[in-house]
């Protein structure tokens, strides 16, 4: 059994795997884990009656402050340390980016994911806290891509930044916004809404034509259904697909 964690900005989640299939799942905002304990009861419900102690737990974290939590709690409940996902371990893929280091370890996963299911070139599109691009090319390496901010941190960013624009929730509802916002609130859902969708398919437009080629693209996060739709050059959804890279990359390392 595998547990593989996602620790993001806004939620710690986890997938159980019994081979390549999710078996259960549990997810928390990420400001609510404070401690080891609370990871352990998250963990410990994500296995669903299955002993912990011979599960095996692999982790993508883009949160600093959850790595030291999530490590305890691993060690707590198998006795044994928690595969971190870095670029060091072995992908199938070379990172070729300028500062490994920081690339974040969801990217990675995805990228790994990605190209497993698609092949080579491949493009993720992730639309989380932030919107990124994560780029493979033909020789599966992985290039790069881009970065900007995610369709509730830009209603965050806006609201924080402003002296009366409200900050708007329910941006991601799977129903499309009008145009024309016929009030503040309405505007704020049309200019984000579109405004992600338009980045991101001049992005595409733009990523295929440097890499010469068109590769197929794949969507996750929390906010790909309600608008990757809307985005012609997008093969598919896959809301597992972190969770699948970093069973991959768990796989792929098993002395790690």
């Amino acid at each position: 059994m595998l547990l593989a964690v996602d620790a993001g900005n806004s939620r710690l989640k986890c997938a159980a795997f019994s081979g390549d299939t999710v078996v259960g799942r549990r997810a928390v905002r990420s400001a609510s884990c404070q401690a080891p304990l609370g990871a352990v009861r998250l963990f410990t419900d994500a296995l669903e009656g299955t002993d912990p102690a011979s599960a095996r737990i692999a982790v993508a974290s883009v949160c600093p402050r959850l790595n030291p939590i999530i490590a305890e709690a691993a060690h707590a409940l198998t006795g044994r340390p928690a595969l971190f996902v870095t670029h060091r371990l072995r992908l199938g893929l070379e990172v070729a980016v300028s500062q490994p280091d920081r690339l974040g370890a969801d990217r990675i996963a995805n990228a790994v994911a990605a190209a497993a299911l698609l092949g080579a070139p491949v493009i993720v599109v992730d639309f989380g806290t932030a919107s990124t691009l994560t780029v493979v090319s033909r020789d599966r390496k992985l290039l790069g891509g881009s970065i900007a901010p995610g369709i509730r941190t830009s209603a965050s960013a806006l609201a924080g930044a402003t002296g009366q624009l409200p900050e708007i929730t329910d941006l991601a509802t799977g129903s499309l916004p009008c145009a024309i916002g016929a009030n503040t609130e309405e505007a704020i859902r049309s200019g984000i809404v579109y405004g992600t969708i338009g980045m991101v398919n001049e992005l595409l437009q733009r990523v295929r034509a440097e890499l010469g080629e068109d590769a197929p693209a794949i969507a996750t996060g929390g906010n790909a259904d309600a608008v990757a739709g809307q985005c012609p050059g997008l093969a598919l959804v896959d809301p597992d697909l972190t969770f699948q890279g970093i069973r991959l990359i768990a796989k792929n390392s098993p002395d790690a």
